[in-house]
Parts: C-alpha cells; structure tokens; sequence
C-alpha cells in the first residue's frame, strides 16, 4: 500500500478517533463503577460476600441501625470497614460511627466495652455486642436487634424424660439451643413437679419435646389451662403413648395415629425404611421459603378432628406412598391393606384461633368480679343494720322536737299562727335529710372499703387483655428426633425449626432468613488411597520427570 498525505491524514485522524473514543469508554466506566457496584465471588463457601441469608435479613429490617466501634488501629479499622460496606450495599441506612474512646470514656463505661475489636449494634433503644468480627456474629446481633418483641423465652419442659435442651448426645437438642440463641431467645427450663406453675410472660414458647414418662394429672392441667388462656405451644410427640397428654391432644383437636411412619423411597435413599421424606411442603409462612428435603425418623401420623375453636392446617405431609405401620419394626416391614394406614400421612400441624379477653379470663377472675357483684348488696345491709340506733335516736328526736312545737303552738297560738301543714312539712323534710345524709354516709364508707378491692379486680382484668388478645399459636409435630444433634444440619431441619419458633414467637419477617450452612470441604480417603497418592506425588512423579529431563538432554545432544 502506497502512503500518500491524504492516507497519512486519515490513519492520523483514525489514531485520534481511537484514543478520543477509548478514553470516553474508560471514563463512563469509571462514572457507572462510582455509581454501581458489583462484586462476584467465586470462593466455594462465599466468604468474600454476604450469604443469602444475610441479605434476606437486611431487607427486612425497618429503619436505621447504627454500628458504634471503638477501634483505634488503622488495620482493625479497615477490618471493620470491611466487613460493614458489604451490609452497607444492601442496607444504605446502616450506619457505622467511630468512637474514640479516649475522648469519650463515660460512653465505653455505659455500654460496658472491654475490646478495641468489639462492636455496638443500636436500634430503637435496643443493643446487642459483637466481639467476634465475622458476618455470622454481627448478622445474628443485627437479628436479635431486628425483633419486634421482648426476649422470647423457650420454656422446655423436662422431668419426664424429655431431650436435654443443653445436652451434647445425639439425642439431644443442644445444637438447636444454640441456634436459637443466636437469633436472640432465652433458653429456660421448667420442672412442673418442683415448680407447679406456668408464668403469663405472653413473650413465652412451652416446648414438650418427646416426653418418655407419664405426666401427673396436676401437670397436665397446668400445660391446660396454660394452653387455654391464650399461650404458646410447640409439641414434639412421637409414636406410641402420649403418655398423659391425651387429654391435652383432645383439647386441641388432633389425634395421634397408632404406628410409626414408613416410606419406602426413605429405605432405596438411607436404607431404613422407618424415615418420613417431606419434599413438598404445603402453602404456609413456616415452609413457603424451604425448598431442600426434611428428614424425621420413626415419626407419628397425625389427624385432625373437626373443631369449632382452632383453624388447623397441615404444614408437613408425606407422599401417597408412605404408610403407617402399626406392627413391630423389628419384624418384616410390609404394607397390610385394611390394618396399616395409606398415605398421604401428615405429621405436622400448626393450630391457630384469635383470642379475645372477655371470652379468656380466668377462673379467679371470673370469681372476684362475681364476689365484687354480690357482695354490694350485703356490704349495704350489713352497713345500714347498725344505723338503725342512729335513725331511733333521730325519731325520738323528732317527736320530743314535734311535742315542744305542740306546746309552743298552744302557748303561742295568739301571737304567731303556725299551721299544721307547716309543722308536717319541717318534719318530713328533716326526715328526708337525715336518711340522705345516712344515705350517703354509708355510700362513701362502702367505695373507700371497697376500692382497693375494685382496682385489683380492674388490673387483673386488664392483665388478663394484655396477654390474652390477638392471635394463639401451637405447632404439633408427630417427631422430635428431626431436631436433635443427630439430624439438625441434614437438609432443611434446621431452617424448619427455627422457622417453627419465629412463627410461634409471631416474628414472621423473620421466617424467610434461613440458617447459614457451611460447604463440605473435607476430603476422605481411604487408607490405600493415601497411600498410592504418596507414592505417586514422592516417588513416581519426581522419576517421570528425571526420566523426561534425561531424554530431552539425549535428543539434543544428538544434534
């Protein structure tokens, strides 16, 4: 190609067009990367970015939250930053402050820090400390903070051979006890046969987690009448006896099937056909969010009664397929048409029912009003009883008053004429006015006696509104084992159990935040394995390569 000037012009003129139009792209890069964000983490575990979870949380947190730190080193400092700008994207209001605590000891006193590292989180009056500077702590710290409600208190019941809440054995639900007090409950438990008595905390789940005794009589009216003024239940039952809670079970309209739970797809997947697969969950805010399998072992089928006081709906239903088997497990397993029960099966129900106070108080009450009611009259009687003294003396009054204006009448009659109508009239009127004085004497004792009384009755009464109106909520669920440490991380237990307690503690913003799992990175290898992979990397490799080295310097030699 021959270069000419006017060729020379134009390749000129392209070079500038080029390098005009490179550093406009370059700059409305840079002017999008100032006003949008994206980030892509490609770690197997998401460590670099926020969890789904996490980010679910942050948009269901109404309103500011501010983060106050007291850290003065600069590395700490960029830590912390760090960490906070990723809440920050999904949560622009959320506001992180540097304090120095130099400058501002009483403030570090009143909120009682002890580490630079340590965090305040504040909303609404409410704080919550983080020591610990990982996306788990501060996102747990920014859940408790996020409740609407008090501390909820997790009151299981034990005495009876129920699942240790603290314990570390398979059974046990001491994984689950941390995981909720995490997400800010109060952990507690209650022996009725030592302390016979249920507090009205409205801010209080009881939980019955797979009792292996049988309740008293006492116990099982107190779990009763705990349940019929209005509080919150979460029942974990199990195959076989209900072991004194029958009556309990009646009062809820639900009936325990007699079996266990077979599924035939559990025995082809685990090899025991004694599991319940639930991998279609039906349309309720405790289930709507899960999408993985749930696992219950030797679970109980549950039926509901026709009830005219709770609005019952199954959340946990297995497939047609699945049966109940009401013969031995350690015998041949086989469906038995006309004796065992086909499903569909459901072994989880949620109860509700709105609560109204004037349809819930109580018996006590119910008996101070009635004895404030009836007792008016008799309070009446008894005060006008010894007034009757008064009211003869005032007669006798009358009629020595009546005799001497007699006498003035007849003594006087020619000076000053008074009638007769007169003389009845001034008597009847100060008749009139002695019985209202009496009248009003005794009114007056009466309410000051009585007040008291009255405002108790009116306090109770406004007690009982206050815990007892809005809605009630009780979960049954025909198994308890899908919550002990030994089946609590296997698909989504965890999330259906938490989902089950913030449901109960009426925090349904917070049903959709699921549990954060961590990715499976260990590897196992068998022993022979490990062997040939240390041979190979020790041994054969370094060979190969002495090997390879030695013929390349062979061939080249050659030439």
């Amino acid at each position: 190609m021959r270069v000419t000037q006017k060729t020379h012009r134009h390749i000129k003129l392209q070079n500038h067009s080029f390098i005009l139009l490179f550093l406009a792209i370059v700059g409305f890069i840079a002017a999008l990367s100032a006003r949008y964000n994206y980030e892509s983490d490609w770690t197997a575990s998401g460590r670099n970015s926020l969890t789904e979870s996490s980010q679910k949380l942050l948009k269901q947190i109404e309103g500011p939250v501010t983060i106050l730190s007291f850290a003065q080193k600069p590395g700490v400092k960029q830590e912390i930053t760090k960490l906070v700008n990723r809440y920050q994207r999904y949560k622009p209001d959320l506001n992180l402050e540097y304090v120095n605590p130099e400058l501002s000891p009483e403030k570090v006193r009143e909120l009682g820090v002890r580490f630079e590292n340590e965090l305040v989180i504040e909303k609404n009056g409410r704080q919550e400390k983080v020591e610990d500077l990982t996306e788990k702590s501060l996102t747990n710290a920014l859940n408790k903070v996020a409740r609407s409600n008090e501390e909820v208190e997790i009151i299981f019941i034990e005495g009876h051979g129920e699942r240790d809440p603290n314990g570390s054995a398979k059974f046990a639900l001491g994984n689950f006890s941390q995981q909720l007090e995490s997400k800010g409950f109060h952990i507690q438990t209650l022996n009725l046969s030592v302390d016979p008595k249920i507090s009205d905390n409205p801010n209080q789940i009881i939980v019955i987690a797979s009792p292996q005794t049988n309740f008293l009589p006492g116990e099982v009216n107190l779990i009763k009448d705990y349940v019929e003024t209005g509080g919150h239940l979460l029942w974990l039952a199990e195959p076989g006896s209900l072991h004194g809670l029958d009556s309990l079970a009646e009062s809820l309209d639900i009936k325990v099937l007699s079996g266990t739970v077979i599924d035939p797809n559990a025995q082809l997947l685990f090899g025991s056909a004694a599991l319940a697969l639930i991998s279609k969950y039906d349309n309720h805010p405790v289930t709507e969010e899960l999408s993985s399998v749930s696992i219950f072992p030797q679970a109980a089928a549950l039926e509901a009664l026709k009830s005219n006081t709770w609005q019952q709906q199954p959340i946990l239903t297995t497939l047609s397929q699945a049966w109940v088997e009401t013969s031995r497990l350690d015998r041949k397993v086989q469906y038995d048409e006309g004796k065992d029960i086909l499903g569909p099966l459901t072994i989880g129900y949620v109860l509700t029912r709105e609560l109204e106070s004037s349809d819930f108080k109580t018996d006590s009450v119910e008996e101070e009003e009635e004895e404030v009611e009836t007792s008016t009259p008799a309070l009446k009687f008894e005060e006008v009883s010894p007034a009757e003294d008064e009211e003869i003396v005032e007669e006798e009054k009358i009629a020595e008053d009546k005799q001497e204006l007699e006498s003035t009448k007849s003594s006087v009659e020619d000076s000053q004429e008074i009638s007769n109508e007169d003389v009845q009239e001034s008597i009847e009127a100060t008749v009139i006015q002695n019985d209202s004085e009496n009248s009003e004497q005794i009114t007056k004792e009466y309410v000051e006696e009585n007040q008291s009384e009255l405002d108790s009755a009116k306090v109770k009464d406004s007690d009982q509104e206050f815990i007892r109106s809005g809605q009630q909520r009780i979960a049954i669920i025909g198994d308890g084992d899908f919550i002990s440490n030994a089946y609590l991380g296997n698909g989504s237990n965890l999330d259906l159990a938490l989902n089950l307690v913030n449901w109960l503690a009426h925090e349904d913003k917070l049903i959709s935040v699921p549990a954060r799992t961590r990715v499976d990175s260990t590897l196992e290898i068998s022993p022979m394995t490990s062997w040939l992979m240390g041979l190979g990397f020790l041994f054969l490799l370094p060979v190969m390569l002495l090997v390879s080295g030695l013929l390349i310097w062979w061939r080249r030699r050659q030439y």
